[in-house]
């Protein structure tokens, strides 16, 4: 089964997330023609399409809603779901059977069909998070629908996810998965909101530019992603090594084989647009396939920026080469 090179995409929206309220009870639906189906979300939570690059055959096949941001700019909980073509009950049997702990393993459906459902407590060090996941094979895909939550939260926004799963229904599949062609040939990037910008190299095009710019090299399993997350007012003190160290672990709570491959001695790391950076390179193991993954992380008033290389093992030594001209060139504005 096709897996995706760049889920950690979505940890990484997931896993630096923190806490805000919830909004309105108001609803509406959110259908994706080319999953083949449709849930009932809040509508004040945000949508993120985070497909990407060659490794999909179609936009949605990757999406994360995040409950409302507060003040600081993060949010307390999200909701993610995927499909990928072929049987994966085998392979979502392995991820449950590794999520750590205790937790609940019970049957029940998903849009009237026959699915499985986990409950457990992801423990990132001394933070705890309400976790749920729900998977299905239905009609020659597996779909995944997930639910994190920070502590305390869970009682707020698990109605949510709830929702989506009872509201959950399968409908027609879009047999038209054309999609706009990038330019490859190289350019400059500027993000949305013109913080900053990076050139990237002839091969590669920008594949998205929203709150998380991802540009990748042409029918490849690779790519480069930035995101840019505010601290919490108790972390504003907090430099990139710091920062790295807890992140680290929450990685090593939530990735099977997670191993830090490469680390740099201080003196030798890179700066990311003229701040000092932490560089790390590290692997881990998603449904069987090895990832690679070279991660910069510099903090920058008040906000944490990550520049993030993910590749399939394979063609982790034709692509990482690009990930230095585009960090020498990155700017912010």
């Amino acid at each position: 089964m096709k897996r995706f090179a760049l889920i950690i995409s979505v940890l990484a929206l997931l896993l630096l997330s923190a806490c805000s309220q919830s909004g309105s009870s108001n609803v509406e639906t959110y259908e994706n023609a080319y999953g083949g189906y449709k849930f009932n979300i809040e509508r004040d939570w945000d949508f993120y399409d985070l497909t990407q690059g060659a490794s999909y055959s179609a936009p949605g096949q990757n999406i994360v809603f995040q409950s409302p941001a507060d003040t600081n700019g993060v949010s307390a909980a999200a909701i993610q779901v995927d499909y990928t073509e072929g049987d994966g009950a085998e392979i979502m049997q392995g991820v449950f059977d590794s999520i750590p702990g205790e937790k609940t393993v019970t049957d029940t459906t998903l849009g009237g069909k026959i699915a499985r459902r986990a409950d457990y407590t992801l423990e990132i060090g001394d933070v705890k998070k309400s976790a749920s996941y729900v998977y299905c094979v239905y009609d020659g895909y597996t779909y995944s629908v997930r639910f994190y939550a920070a502590e305390g939260t869970a009682e707020t926004y698990l109605p949510v996810f709830e929702t989506v799963l009872s509201s959950f229904e399968f409908t027609s599949r879009s047999a038209n998965t054309e999609t706009s062609a990038p330019d490859y040939s190289g350019g400059t990037l500027e993000s949305a909101d013109g913080d900053y910008s990076f050139v990237y190299p002839a091969g590669w095009g920008v594949i998205k530019n929203d709150g998380m710019p991802v540009v990748a090299p042409k029918d490849a399993g690779a790519s480069v992603s930035v995101t840019a997350f505010s601290l919490p007012n108790e972390k504003l003190s907090y430099g990139a090594y710091d920062y790295w160290k807890e992140y680290s672990e929450e990685l090593r709570s939530v990735l099977n084989g997670f191993t830090v491959t490469k680390e740099y001695e201080k003196e030798d790391e890179p700066r990311l647009g003229g701040v000092v950076a932490a560089r790390k390179e590290y692997s881990a193991t998603l449904d069987g396939a090895e990832y690679k993954y070279i991660q910069i992380i510099c903090i920058r008033n008040g906000y944490v920026y990550s520049v993030l290389f993910t590749s399939n093992a394979a063609e982790y030594d034709t692509y990482a080469p690009a990930l230095d001209g585009i960090v020498s060139s990155f700017r912010f504005n």
